[in-house]
C-alpha cells in the first residue's frame, strides 16, 4: 500500500473497539466468542496478531472490518465483528493485594 494511503487511513480511521470499548492493539490478549454453525458462544482465549479495515465501505458507509487472532492451540482465525471480542486487563499488583485482602477477611 502507498506509504501516503497508509498514513491517510491510520489518521482518519477510527481505532477498532472492543466488546466494552477498549481499544484493540497488536499483542494483546483477548477472548473471543465462537460463531460457527455448530459455534456455542463459549468465550475462546487468543492473542491479536493482525486488525486491518477494508477500503471499501457497504451501503451505510460502514468499513468492514478485520481481526486476525491466534489461539492458544496455535491456529489463525479471522474475525469479522470486533464486538464479538474481550481484551482480557492485567491485574495489577494494587488489584491482586486487595483481592487477597478480601479474600482473607472472608475466610474469617
Amino acid at each position: 500500500m502507498d506509504p501516503l494511503r497508509r498514513a491517510y487511513i491510520e489518521q482518519h480511521d477510527p481505532e477498532l473497539l472492543d466488546a466494552i470499548g477498549v481499544p484493540l492493539a497488536l499483542g494483546q490478549r483477548v477472548v473471543y466468542a465462537t460463531a460457527r454453525m455448530y459455534g456455542n458462544g463459549r468465550l475462546t482465549p487468543g492473542t491479536v496478531v493482525w486488525l486491518r479495515r477494508l477500503p471499501v465501505h457497504d451501503c451505510a458507509g460502514h468499513r468492514p472490518e478485520r481481526i486476525g487472532i491466534r489461539r492458544d492451540d496455535g491456529q489463525h482465525i479471522t474475525l469479522t465483528w470486533s464486538k464479538r471480542v474481550l481484551v482480557l486487563r492485567q491485574e495489577s499488583e494494587a488489584d491482586g493485594w486487595l483481592r487477597r485482602q478480601l479474600a482473607a477477611l472472608g475466610a474469617r
